[in-house]
């Protein structure tokens, strides 16, 4: 049911109530409401806009169905007396072929003006009907059944890790049958690539790219044909039934898009402070980060356009943001591990000073993507920072409130 607001759409959905009084109980509160069917593949926004525009003209509007039944019905806050004379009159045969015309003749008795607006779309009621559905969603019945899993990592000079990490993945899946691994190598120059080689898996892929996260990935994801995709850094281990919780995920209505919580395979206590923040952020927020291993449905990420090829960093906040535009980004409990490399090569202090710096430059000063990838991985020195820690405590502040 999507109800036309003063301000915009919202979505409701009933288990208990009953088609009338579905009805009354929400015209009431608006000035319009429609009720649609939740099996119509083939129901677009521009049908949407159409019926809200054309209840201007009319009190009723029917979107036909081709099996003789309708798709769609909007009715105006005027009519909220009438609503049981329209579908509690006993004349309409609810399931047969004959329903559009004896809503019509209903409506015609109430004294109600009805109109019939877009084009007839089919419902799936039935497993032969399926096709319908595959038709209008791209949606095989194959990615319905048994959907594949891709993981898609990028990677430059991982030799020392990139083993154990592949080995990780096929463990904890619980559909390795149905798992397939891109690695997507940016130009490595130790032994990275024959390290993936010599573990001899069928469902491992090498494309080599130029370097660059974002342009890695992209290539990884078009290079691959996994229903659920999911993107993971080469120093990240999985939990069990990864595969299987990123599914149940973006199965629940409303989800864009998932993520799994953070940790590090560290012992230092300053470390559950940054997993506690990157996890308040990440639930809160629904700002996950990459190395959170982002999943989303393949289909979902082509939508929004993809990875952005020309973000050597960031490359995930700018998806998740482009992702949040089609529904929730949902952080599960389940963690995944990763290494505290970074943290131990740089300091923890150090690190987490230069991750807010280049956050809040790429939010709220548009620093291009390309500068702050020189800055991130070294082009630039940053301990002059420290001198300004109290104006970078007042920045990281902003970006969570403002």
């Amino acid at each position: 049911v999507i109800l036309q607001l003063h301000r915009g759409k919202k979505t409701l959905t009933w288990k208990d109530l009953n088609y009338t009084r579905r009805i009354r109980g929400e015209i009431i509160k608006v000035e319009k409401v429609l009720i649609v069917g939740a099996d119509i593949p083939g129901l677009s926004g521009n049908d949407l806009d159409t019926a809200v525009s054309a209840l201007n003209e009319t009190g009723m509007v029917l979107q036909p169905a081709i099996d003789g039944g309708y798709v769609l019905v909007g009715l105006c806050k005027k009519h909220q007396n009438d609503v049981k004379a329209l579908f509690c009159s006993g004349t309409i045969n609810w399931g047969k072929e004959t329903v559009l015309a004896e809503q019509l003749e209903a409506a015609k008795t109430a004294n109600v003006i009805c109109n019939k607006i877009g084009t007839p779309l089919s419902d799936v009621d039935t497993i032969e009907e399926l096709p319908v559905f595959v038709k209008a969603t791209g949606v095989t019945i194959q990615a319905l059944k048994e959907p594949l899993t891709t993981i898609v990592a990028p990677v430059v000079n991982e030799q020392d890790s990139i083993k154990e990490v592949i080995t990780n993945w096929m463990s904890q899946s619980d559909h390795p049958d149905r798992l397939n691994i891109t690695i997507c190598d940016g130009g490595s120059t130790d032994g990275t690539i024959a390290a993936v080689e010599s573990l001899n898996l069928q469902n491992v892929n090498i494309v080599r790219t130029s370097k660059g996260r974002g342009n890695q990935i992209a290539h990884g994801i078009e290079s691959s044909t996994g229903d659920v995709v999911i993107m993971v850094h080469a120093d990240t281990f999985l939990p069990k039934s990864f595969d299987s919780i990123a599914l149940k995920t973006l199965r629940t209505p409303g989800v864009s898009a998932g993520a799994f919580s953070f940790s590090v395979n560290s012992t230092d206590w300053r470390m559950r402070l940054v997993e506690q923040a990157v996890n308040w952020r990440s639930g809160s927020r629904e700002l996950p980060y990459g190395d959170q291993a982002l999943f989303s449905f393949r289909r979902t990420i082509d939508s929004v356009g993809g990875v952005s090829k020309d973000h050597p960093l960031l490359e995930d906040l700018d998806l998740v943001k482009k992702l949040t535009k089609n529904g929730h980004v949902v952080t599960v409990p389940e963690t995944v591990i990763t290494s505290p490399r970074r943290w131990q090569d740089l300091g923890i202090v150090k690190v987490t000073v230069v991750n807010q710096l280049v956050l809040f430059s790429y939010l709220y000063l548009k620093v291009p993507p390309a500068t702050l990838s020189s800055w991130y991985y070294g082009g630039a020195q940053f301990w002059w920072l420290f001198a300004a820690i109290p104006l970078l405590l007042l920045l990281v502040l902003l970006q969570l409130f403002l």
